[in-house]
């Protein structure tokens, strides 16, 4: 019999606090101590941490310019697990007026214009494009790995998790072994893979609204990270090395503009794209709403 346990939301919303202002102080330490040989990358990786767990970092390295120039394009940031698949796609918007950073998580089962599934469009070249028809003309990607994301869960000695529902999944061919128990406990950085990757168990059983509940799921745990990430001591080395893993497609002067924003960031709002799950001929679609 499936599972008809709903998850319930979190809230969605969060703002910048002391522990941010003590993070942004590290940031600032490692950039001035880093060699110039690796500075755009190090502005990247550090950018697109903060970009890919949903929640803040605030740091500048200067005082804001007068004026921009351009528009301010959205960037796309996807968990990538090697095989073209992303579980992970969020869009990162800037609102200058209020300062305000908009994260809008994009299901994997958006219908791609081919046809098939937004959720491998990273791997085959054309997420932007698909992200363009959904009305986000994001400028450049960020691409995070698994062994990242393990990586820096494990650093941080793991996070405190409610899990909603036992999770159990084998999928032999893609090397994922899900095995995780519901309750409160504390997730190493594999089994919090298991929770952000798990929709389903072999059966079909599982969520009740599939990769729906799966996003508030990984939203929940986006928070949790944060709050762990912000409040733990970590070595410039092992923070640096952490993020040193992570890959995006944006120039430099690009990312150099991004990291100025970021330091004028007060407030984030992370919600769903709007929409509505449909099954077309016994595949399940997420279909965006018509604005």
């Amino acid at each position: 019999m499936k599972n008809k346990k709903h998850i319930k939301p979190p809230f969605l919303s969060t703002s910048f606090s002391e522990s941010g202002k003590k993070l942004r102080t590290r940031i600032e330490n490692i950039l001035n101590t880093k060699k110039r040989r690796t500075g755009a990358i190090m502005l990247l990786v550090i950018f697109a941490a903060a970009l890919l767990f949903g929640g803040f970092v605030v740091f500048s390295r200067s005082s804001a310019p007068t004026e921009q120039p351009e528009p301010i394009r959205p960037v796309a940031v996807v968990g990538n697990d090697g095989r073209g698949m992303s579980d992970i796609i969020l869009v990162l918007e800037w609102d200058d007026k209020s300062n305000t950073l908009e994260v809008i998580q994009i299901p994997r089962d958006v219908r791609s214009s081919s046809g098939g599934k937004i959720g491998t469009s990273y791997g085959e070249g054309t997420l932007l494009d698909e992200l363009r028809l959904l009305g986000y003309d994001a400028g450049g990607v960020v691409s995070v790995s698994y062994e990242a994301f393990r990586g820096a869960v494990d650093a941080i000695g793991g996070v405190e998790l409610d899990v909603p529902i036992d999770m159990r999944y084998s999928d032999p061919e893609q090397g994922l072994e899900i095995d995780l128990k519901s309750g409160e406990q504390t997730l190493d950085g594999e089994h919090a893979e298991m929770l952000i990757r798990y929709r389903k168990d072999n059966s079909g059983s599982g969520y009740v609204n599939g990769d729906l509940d799966r996003l508030v799921v990984q939203n929940g745990f986006y928070s949790s990270f944060l709050d762990k990430f912000l409040n733990t001591e970590l070595s410039d080395e092992v923070f640096s090395s952490l993020i040193s893993s992570l890959d995006t497609d944006m120039s430099a002067g690009e990312i150099a503009r991004y990291v100025e924003l970021m330091g004028r960031i007060e407030n984030i709002n992370i919600t769903l794209l709007p929409g509505q799950q449909e099954i077309a001929e016994g595949v399940t679609y997420f279909v965006p709403s018509q604005e």
